[in-house]
């Protein structure tokens, strides 16, 4: 059962499936949002930067 389809509030379904890795980004054309993944260290924890208008 795959949560890219939920509706649940302050999870956006294109991301929450969404295997992105360092380099990669998600833009949010709608809302201007961009989410960019930064690094993964070696305990697979991500940085990411939000940016918004």
């Amino acid at each position: 059962d795959s949560g890219g389809c939920t509706r649940r509030p302050n999870v956006h379904a294109e991301l929450s499936d969404a295997p992105f890795r360092p380099g990669q980004t998600f833009t949010d054309r709608a809302n201007g949002v961009r989410i960019s993944v930064l690094d993964k260290d070696d305990d697979g924890n991500y940085r990411v930067r939000v940016t918004r208008p």
